[in-house]
């Protein structure tokens, strides 16, 4: 496709978003800089590198969440469901596939195979976990109350 309409934006991004699921994240940084020279105000593009070079910053590191803590995010957030099993977090959705949770912080994860969404446990001042929120590479962001 790229070598017929190589001025095709949705090509571009679609290949960043392939490469950076396949984990070469170089080869995806360049795709959507590619998408930008075309059109610098594509969203997703710019969104896109930097959301990239986070992951790369993280390649290698482990970071650590108490269990405690782990267990206070388990719970229904209106259609999602996250679980604790073996000390690792997953996260569902009703009819989707279970995808099992890395944290990038104490209180933001990734999708271990699915990389273009992330989410974050919202707290209150006390601690207790009210809410998550679904960031998406596109810049988009909602919200899920905690339901139980």
């Amino acid at each position: 496709m790229l070598d017929i309409e190589p001025e095709r934006i949705q090509a571009w991004e679609g290949l960043g978003l392939a490469e950076m699921e396949q984990e070469r994240f170089p080869e995806a940084i360049r795709a959507f800089e590619k998408a930008l020279e075309i059109r610098s105000d594509r969203r997703m593009a710019r969104n896109a590198v930097p959301w990239i070079r986070t992951l790369m910053a993280e390649e290698g590191k482990t970071v650590e969440v108490p269990l405690t803590l782990l267990q206070s995010y388990a719970g229904e957030y209106g259609p999602r469901r996250i679980t604790l099993r073996d000390g690792y977090l997953y996260y569902q959705r009703p009819g989707r596939p279970e995808y099992r949770l890395r944290p990038l912080t104490q209180d933001t994860f990734l999708l271990e195979g699915y990389l273009r969404f992330r989410l974050r446990f919202i707290r209150d001042t006390g601690g207790r976990v009210l809410k998550v929120k679904g960031l998406y590479i596109e810049g988009r962001e909602d919200e899920s109350s905690r339901t139980g």
